[in-house]
């Protein structure tokens, strides 16, 4: 096999996960990371960052449904206004706009370049989110945006890249900054953030940002899907300081207000998913139980193949 054929990404210690690359559409350095556009031959045009997969278009509703739809769905006619932090190239807004209650959403991208790329590559995802009226776009630095505004919001949701050292997301990982988002929300918001792989050689970075978050907010919710091109299971996070409980609603209650709440079909989500993605298998609540003490205070550093460094 010619590695420049495929890509590499390790995901534990002794294993990578690889798609082989049809044509290499676009490579640009930003400020602030390596940005490739990729055609792979299994799941179509992909983003990548820093050589990490961010989203490839055969699978990005798994992420994007999974990311806003239990939070939103739970917070029913309260979710009005949202916060994106990243955003990629649009899906998660995408996903939000199709909720008849939402009036506005604030996405804070920190990198120019990545909107850029996401416009001219990613159409078919972005399905003309940022041509909502409903949308306006912020480049800044996350830090900047919430020390000089006072808003707060319903939905908070954290659409970033790992906190690999040296990257935009390095410092937005720990319990001291999940506490600055918490102040940004509403009585009954909730904060939305992956958590990462919860495979059983590689969850130590779902571990630590879990722990993080129970340092910061009264009250967790977890739940994970399988988006296979990642090739790991997904842990997703939601932080609020009312408590929310995701398994009292079964499985019609929750295909009933898909169809109260949301415009169009979803692909993914529906009440039989809800049920399966709250009900965490066995041994990875056993992992969650087993953080690293230094993943409440300082960022949480994240080096794949090594795990996470204080």
């Amino acid at each position: 096999m010619n590695s420049q054929d495929w890509t590499h990404e390790v995901v534990a210690t002794g294993e990578v996960h690889s798609h082989q690359i049809v044509r290499r559409l676009h490579t640009e350095r930003s400020q602030f990371q390596k940005i490739e556009v990729l055609e792979t031959a299994g799941y179509g045009v992909g983003l990548f960052s820093d050589g990490r997969i961010q989203h490839v278009a055969g699978d990005e509703y798994i992420y994007s449904e999974t990311i806003i739809h239990p939070a939103a769905l739970l917070l029913g006619d309260h979710c009005k206004r949202a916060l994106i932090v990243g955003g990629g190239p649009g899906g998660a807004i995408r996903e939000l706009l199709r909720h008849r209650s939402i009036e506005t959403i604030t996405q804070v991208e920190i990198d120019p370049t990545m909107i850029d790329v996401s416009r001219r590559f990613f159409p078919h995802i972005s399905q003309g989110c940022w041509e909502d009226p409903r949308v306006r776009l912020e480049i800044a630095d996350i830090s900047d945006f919430l020390a000089r505004n006072g808003e707060r919001f319903d939905l908070i949701i954290y659409d970033v890249s790992e906190p690999m050292k040296d990257t935009p997301a390095s410092n937005l990982f720990s319990s001291v900054f999940f506490t600055k988002i918490r102040a940004h929300l509403s009585e009954r918001g909730i904060f939305v953030t992956w958590a990462g792989s919860v495979g059983p050689r590689s969850h130590e970075l779902a571990a630590s940002i879990h722990r993080a978050m129970e340092t910061a907010f009264p009250h967790v919710m977890r739940y994970v899907c399988s988006t296979q091109s990642y090739g790991t299971s997904w842990l997703t996070l939601g932080g609020s300081n009312h408590p929310y409980e995701p398994l009292q609603l079964g499985r019609e209650a929750v295909d009933r207000a898909i169809a109260d709440h949301i415009q169009g079909t979803l692909r993914f989500y529906d009440g039989t998913t809800h049920l399966h993605m709250f009900n965490l298998p066995k041994d990875v609540r056993a992992a969650l139980a087993q953080a690293p003490e230094h993943a409440t205070g300082a960022g949480i550093h994240f080096q794949p193949g090594t795990g996470v460094q204080p």
